[in-house]
């Protein structure tokens, strides 16, 4: 991230592009990482292709539990929500679709390095 806006644990991508971060927290502990993760979204480096910013989605989880505030969404906040490890960048990409961004244009087994994850520090 740039300076001053902290580490993210892991930035999502959809294709090649840079579409959301993760916070990842000890099982127990969620209070106030939601503040966190909207710095992450602010601070993205300028030279990491994204094709909307700030970051429009925005994880939390301690392993347990997994929140997602949804940047796209009219009243974005923290949702809960199941994450199957087959549906994240085919969800992701539906609804940025409707957003009219496109992420669609990439092959569905084209999600990035490490299966749509990077860590970045």
């Amino acid at each position: 991230m740039k300076s001053g806006f902290g580490s993210a644990d892991y930035v999502l991508y959809v294709g090649f592009d840079v579409v959301g971060a993760i916070e990842a927290k000890a099982e127990g502990t969620l209070s106030g990482v939601e503040a966190q993760t909207a710095k992450y979204a602010a601070g993205l480096p300028d030279d990491l292709p994204t094709p909307r910013r700030p970051l429009p989605f925005l994880f939390e989880s301690n392993g347990a539990v997994t929140y997602l505030t949804n940047g796209l969404d009219p009243a974005p906040r923290g949702r809960q929500v199941p994450l199957r490890r087959h549906q994240r960048h085919h969800r992701l990409r539906r609804w940025d679709d409707r957003m009219g961004a496109g992420y669609g244009v990439y092959g569905e087994s084209n999600v990035g390095p490490n299966g749509g994850l990077g860590n970045f520090r």
